[in-house]
């Protein structure tokens, strides 16, 4: 326990000094040791040392809240103390206060910015706190005084792959920064770095011979290296001039891809020097990149749309290649914009000049388009540019910015504050409007999901007898996420139960366990619901034909004998058309874009009954439904749902949401 204060008459006066206080605590009396700390701050209030001192005996006893209170006390007698501000940042750590112990770091690293123990602690922390582009410059800073130091090479490795992962301003750009430092902390640590296995991604090449054999043998990767052309060699093994303001410039102007992967020897030091040289010159240009893009953010902020009668409104439609769904989004979305009479500007990459590989133009590039065009309204599905790079995502504050969330996204669930604008159009499944009005939306208007009416429907050709599943698997969720085992069990138990989920029984499971609604219900209850449904399906393969598309359904071994591979929409489509059954699993709701393609088609819909959570409409005479193995079973007896299914898509096509925000928009210009 910790040692109690005693009265001071209880020690003469030549006790009470520094030094009996030292032989007393390295003799292991803490408890006298502890009484003369308290007589000496008694004695000089303003002296930090003697509180410091206490402290530390305090976290001996694991008083850590003790200890920090007095820590605290010192800290304010003698601010940026080292020695101090390490013992407090110890101590919030024991506490588990991540943010102060954060903020103690930062403080400690501005003081000793060349302390590699320090930055390595407080790269740490805020790569816990997912705050991974502030980690970066602490180990940059402590990597400049001991370059030889495995850990911090591997800690800003890890920054820039998360840096990447939250897809931040250029995210791609980075990945030649953590390629670089993954490789020199494997050489410092005592690794191997040997070539063993040829790269899977665009790659800076110091061996010239290597890049053109990997070329050869890899069309789809962008192979660099440094030097003249070579003659008769593939498209995609590019020079790079030996110049450094050439081989900047061409990295700036570019519209290739950045390499994600440096090849290096780093035990050879010329390799390992021209890397070093490489990773400055990227650098440099990807910095020349962002400056252009904030000129154009500056630009676009600026451009004040105006509003003619009788002229149409100008849409203009972002699209990224990172996101293949959202790309076939922002076309159908074009499309139908342009049906609703609007002058669209669609803004994607295209293909590099005799090849098929993709171009890379980044933000610099779209927002100089979208500065030509002045928009009335930007289109941004899931706020996918306002949340990965809020900062490059300006507009006037005229422009109008429609936004339809339908994921459960960070910015949606995390319930921070958002700088939602006065023209901002927020449509939401009903399942996220209450997140989003924790964020601060104040106007969020209810929308189901679209489908394109261009692509999905009923083609009446005759149909086999059977059922398909187009949809990715959720992978090992219960393995991946710690501590998760025990209410998967009773997910698990609830589901082959057949028993309703309704709302109070998943605020039941949320008070039982330490895991958010969110996680419960989206991520959890939707893999066993679709896993689950799945293992049944595949149980029924001598009464009906099945077939699964999708990806990831490796962790699955019943689904192999029936799994095709992964489909576009169009084969989607031709899919649905030829079937008599379609599955649609989801725990939570009715919305769903599978539905709606479905019975576009003219599919009859076997449907997970999740009605007793899901907003209306329920559908109900419009499908078939199922929450056990033999409702499933019973599905494919000759059943039909009583009404037509295809009356689901009424009102639902890409045309009818094009419509509605365009109404919505002019609805909002009359009001203000």
């Amino acid at each position: 326990m910790l040692p109690q204060a005693t009265p001071f008459s209880a020690l003469s006066p030549t006790d009470i000094t520094a030094d009996a206080a030292m032989v007393a605590r390295q003799g292991g009396d803490l408890q006298r040791a502890w009484q003369i700390y308290e007589a000496l701050h008694a004695q000089e209030p303003g002296n930090a040392e003697w509180l410091h001192q206490s402290s530390l005996i305090c976290f001996q006893f694991r008083r850590y809240e003790w200890a920090a209170e007095r820590m605290e006390k010192a800290l304010a007698l003698v601010p940026n103390h080292p020695y101090l501000l390490g013992n407090l940042g110890e101590c919030y750590l024991k506490l588990s206060r991540f943010d102060r112990a954060t903020q103690i770091f930062t403080l400690l690293n501005k003081v000793q910015p060349d302390d590699a123990k320090v930055a390595t602690q407080l790269a740490q922390l805020l790569l816990m706190q997912g705050r991974q582009t502030e980690a970066i410059a602490p180990l940059q800073s402590a990597l400049r005084h001991y370059p030889e130091v495995p850990m911090l090479h591997e800690l800003l490795a890890t920054a820039y792959q998360k840096t990447v992962n939250s897809g931040t301003v250029y995210p791609r750009g980075m990945m030649f920064l953590k390629s670089y430092h993954a490789r020199l902390a494997r050489h410092y640590s005592g690794q191997t770095t040997q070539f063993t296995t040829p790269p899977t991604t665009h790659t800076f090449f110091v061996d010239r011979q290597r890049a053109l054999k990997i070329a050869q043998q890899h069309a789809k990767i962008i192979c660099y290296y440094i030097g003249a052309p070579l003659a008769d060699t593939p498209h995609n093994l590019i020079a790079i001039p030996e110049t450094l303001p050439e081989a900047r410039e061409f990295f700036f102007a570019t519209h290739y891809p950045y390499p994600e992967e440096l090849e290096f020897d780093p035990a050879e030091a010329e390799e390992r020097q021209l890397a070093e040289l490489l990773v400055t010159v990227l650098n440099q240009a990807h910095h020349l990149r962002l400056i252009k893009a904030l000129e154009w953010v500056d630009i676009c902020a600026n451009s004040k749309p105006e509003f003619k009668p009788g002229e149409p409104l100008r849409v203009f439609l972002p699209a990224t290649r990172h996101r293949p769904g959202f790309c076939l989004q922002a076309r159908a979305y074009a499309k139908a914009f342009r049906h609703a009479g609007c002058e669209v500007l669609l803004f994607e990459e295209g293909v590099l000049p005799g090849t098929d590989l993709p171009e890379v133009l980044g933000y610099a590039s779209w927002l100089e388009a979208m500065a030509a065009f002045k928009p009335h309204l930007v289109v941004d599905s899931n706020a996918y540019f306002d949340w990965h790079s809020g900062q490059l995502f300006k507009v006037h504050p005229d422009v109008f910015k429609a936004m339809d969330f339908f994921d459960p996204m960070p910015m949606v669930t995390s319930g921070n504050p958002f700088p939602w604008r006065e023209r901002d159009l927020i449509y939401a499944l009903s399942t996220y409007i209450p997140f989003l009005q924790k964020t601060g939306a104040k106007e969020v208007m209810r929308k189901g999901l679209y489908y394109s009416s261009e692509i999905f429907n009923n083609w009446h050709k005759p149909r086999k007898r059977k059922i398909v599943f187009v949809g990715n698997g959720y992978g090992n969720v219960d393995k991946s996420v710690h501590g998760s085992q025990t209410i998967f069990a009773q997910l698990w138990d609830i589901f082959l139960s057949g028993v309703p989920i309704t709302q109070a029984l998943l605020d039941q499971l949320v008070e039982q366990s330490k895991f958010s609604l969110v996680m419960i219900r989206d991520h959890f209850l939707g893999h066993i619901v679709r896993n689950g449904s799945l293992r049944w399906l595949c149980e029924m393969a001598d009464e009906i034909d099945i077939e699964i598309y999708g990806t990831d359904w490796a962790h699955q071994p019943c689904v192999q004998p029936f799994y095709k591979w992964p489909a576009l929409p169009e084969q989607v489509a031709e899919i649905y058309n030829e079937s008599e059954y379609v599955l649609v699993i989801n725990p939570q709701y009715l919305d769903s874009g599978r539905l709606l393609e479905a019975v576009a088609c003219g599919a009859i819909p076997v449907v997970y009954d999740c009605r007793p959570l899901a907003d209306p409409p329920h559908w109900d005479e419009h499908c078939l439904w199922f929450r056990t193995k033999e409702q499933l079973r019973d599905c494919f007896s000759g059943k039909r749902p009583p009404l037509s299914p295809h009356l689901i898509c009424e009102g639902r096509s890409y045309n009818d949401y094009a419509q509605r925000v365009v109404d919505d928009l002019y609805a909002r210009l009359k009001q203000r």
